[in-house]
């Protein structure tokens, strides 16, 4: 399979070509078993050179798994195109005492609807911080469940979902809090153009006895077209009196006077709108260091942007 050039020109890169593992970077072991597609990370502490792992699942390696050794950190950059016709999953593990920022690129042509199941879990004082950009075309449906099993866990997790033409992309983000100290915060970016559709089910969960939790979940959603349509369901489900929850979400079309005061400092009507979805779409592109892959994500947003 050949990848975009802008992704994997880069020397901290692994791709799985649909056969095997090429290339290899130092503190990341990479595995195949009967079915799956395994990732190891020991460590990998450059901020300037996050890692990259570019694959695709296959029909005979359905299954991708990513985990981390403890006391570990590392920052990674995953490039995940998806296929047709094909159910996969994404296993990921952070152990204890272990940090790992993860950004999450899903790009691909769906003609008929695929399904992808997203489990993570995290132990004792863990943090992860995973960015996910939805640029599929066609009809993606995700479920993600996060479980913090471990004291002082903690995870942020960023999404931004941009739909064109008549995409249709739904979202079920469920978190899990089953130990003390844990805290959790979800932040959804979405972007609805043409007739596509874009659904969120988000639920956190906070067990009894699992105090000092936190649990927020905050979503915002602009429609640029009059068929397209964005659907937010935000849900709280806490079994315990000492913890700190709440959730929130923004729906609704490009805000008038603000195109209006761009308007008035000289931007033309495409060049303000544009400006105010870059609100949107900006800090996610923001989080990829590497040039040629921020300016495959920022190509990448434009196209699925159309006309803006």
């Amino acid at each position: 399979m050949n990848y975009p050039k802008l992704i994997t020109d880069n020397a901290s890169t692994i791709i799985f070509n649909g056969q095997e593992w090429i290339n290899s970077v130092k503190g990341i072991k990479t595995e195949m078993s009967e079915k799956s597609l395994k990732i190891i990370i020991s460590s990998h502490k450059s901020s300037d050179d996050p890692v990259t792992i570019v694959l695709s699942a296959t029909k005979k390696y359905p299954s991708v798994i990513i985990e981390t050794h403890k006391n570990s950190q590392a920052k990674v950059n995953l490039f995940f195109a998806i296929r047709n016709q094909l159910d996969i999953s994404l296993d990921l593990s952070v152990k204890e005492n272990s940090s790992l920022q993860l950004n999450e690129y899903y790009y691909g042509l769906i003609k008929t609807q695929t399904k992808m199941m997203k489990r993570v879990l995290l132990k004792n004082q863990s943090t992860l911080s995973m960015n996910s950009g939805y640029f599929t075309k066609g009809q993606f449906l995700v479920n993600e469940s996060v479980s913090l099993i471990g004291n002082n866990a903690t995870y942020q997790g960023n999404s931004l979902v941009i739909g064109h033409d008549s995409d249709d992309i739904q979202v079920t983000q469920n978190v899990y809090h089953k130990a003390i100290l844990t805290s959790s915060d979800i932040q959804n970016a979405i972007v609805a153009n043409d007739s596509s559709k874009i659904k969120f089910d988000i639920y956190g969960t906070i067990d009894k006895t699992r105090e000092k939790s936190r649990c927020f979940q905050h979503s915002k959603g602009i429609l640029l077209g009059e068929k397209s349509w964005i659907q937010v369901d935000p849900k709280l489900i806490i079994n315990e009196y000492d913890v700190e929850a709440g959730h929130g979400a923004a729906i609704g079309q490009i805000n008038l006077d603000e195109v209006y005061y761009l308007l008035s400092r000289g931007l033309s009507e495409t060049q303000a709108k544009r400006l105010i979805i870059q609100g949107y779409t900006d800090p996610f592109v923001a989080r990829y260091t590497h040039p040629n892959q921020a300016k495959f994500v920022h190509k990448a947003i434009l196209n699925k942007m159309g006309g803006f």
